[in-house]
């Protein structure tokens, strides 16, 4: 008997998630939120109240949720799957022992290899309102947020064209989606700027594939998807702005991003290269290309063998590791003795529209759809099929 009084409610709650749709809207949006994945404890907080799963069941103002092997605690109960919904249109904060954050809508809750999976379901409008506050925050001017908002919606709705199958529609996590840090970045500014866009995106009728990208600071050249992953040589292309505003003085110069210098000790680099790639490295050498970009590391193993990966792969796996003051590839690298002393232009990949370009564009009195055709020039501004 004292096993069924902990297996019941568990069953319960996995049948109920099974049984309803976690879209009450079509164009509900649903974002694994990655963030808490490798959190033991969290709390779920809301001042009006939080069901889980149906008005019929428990309502209360704060869940803490404990993991445990195969199942986690809700207050106490154990469950494998629990649905919370806000009694009252209000946000939800996730709180942990780093801080919390702020979301609107709904979650599912469930473990994934013994980790917290844990689902958000929002509308568009308040996705791209987390999206776009993450991305700028509102100091940025309210045509750089208002451009932002219309290449957030594209890029969110060029990445879903085939996404049937998965249980989510964005992580929120920035790389091949895009940041989602809650809503407590978002304030009016922000959401004027998402509300004055309605429906709109970008269009390249020419290139079925065509995502716009986006990056902090170019530093003053910008390039295409193949030649920031090293695929491409750099040269010139019809129809593509190689560099943003005059050579000697880009448009990004008033990015504090716009030159960085970086000492990282080289034990630091190997150990976090050995960790992403499962092998233990001795050394490590770079080569920078005529054009002042990363394009190899060259990692060595007990003195001969070698492992060779591309420039924007080294940025990539050290930003895993929590080292982010390699803030792009386009940098100059020298190495003395056991510290590798970078210094650099730029933040991010240099593909797409320069977020801090674009606010000097911006202050120059450019609008939105000028900004955007600045940036995107074979791309036209087009409203989307089905509007939320």
């Amino acid at each position: 008997m004292p096993n069924k009084t902990i297996i019941l409610p568990v069953v319960f709650f996995a049948l109920l998630l099974s049984h309803h749709d976690i879209r009450s809207k079509p164009n509900d949006i649903r974002i694994y939120l990655k963030i808490f994945m490798k959190r033991d404890y969290l709390s779920l907080e809301n001042t009006g109240g939080l069901y889980l799963g149906d008005k019929a069941l428990t309502l209360s103002k704060k869940l803490l949720l404990e993991k445990k092997n195969g199942f986690f605690l809700c207050n106490g109960k154990s469950f494998t799957a629990l649905s919370v919904r806000p009694k009252y249109r209000s946000e939800t904060r996730i709180i942990t022992k780093y801080g919390g954050k702020s979301y609107d809508g709904y979650f599912t809750i469930t473990l994934k290899n013994n980790s917290f999976y844990i689902i958000n379901t929002t509308s568009m409008n308040s996705y791209l309102r987390g999206v776009v506050g993450s991305e700028l925050g509102e100091n940025f001017n309210l045509e750089v947020l208002k451009a932002q908002a219309v290449v957030s919606r594209s890029y969110y709705v060029a990445l879903n064209k085939n996404s049937t199958g998965r249980d989510y529609d964005a992580i929120d996590v920035a790389g091949q989606f895009q940041a989602y840090r809650g809503l407590q970045y978002a304030g009016p500014r922000v959401k004027k700027a998402v509300n004055d866009t309605r429906c709109e995106i970008l269009h390249n009728s020419g290139d079925d594939d065509f995502i716009p990208q986006f990056h902090s600071t170019c530093g003053g050249i910008l390039l295409t998807p193949g030649e920031s992953r090293g695929n491409d040589t750099i040269r010139e292309h019809p129809n593509f702005r190689r560099f943003d505003g005059p050579r000697n003085s880009p448009n990004c110069r008033i990015s504090p991003y716009y030159e960085w210098s970086a000492d990282i000790e080289k034990k630091v680099i190997l150990k976090a290269l050995s960790k992403q790639l499962c092998k233990d490295f001795d050394d490590i050498t770079f080569f920078v290309d005529n054009n002042g970009f990363l394009k190899q590391v060259t990692l060595i193993i007990q003195g001969d063998r070698i492992i060779t990966i591309k420039g924007f792969q080294f940025k990539s796996y050290l930003e895993k590791e929590y080292i982010s003051s390699v803030r792009s590839t386009r940098v100059n690298i020298h190495v003395d003795g056991d510290t590798v002393h970078f210094k650099g232009k730029g933040y991010g990949h240099f593909v797409g529209m320069c977020q801090w370009g674009a606010e000097f564009l911006a202050r120059k009195g450019l609008g939105y759809r000028d900004i955007l055709r600045y940036y995107y020039p074979t791309a036209a501004i087009v409203y989307m099929n089905e509007c939320p």
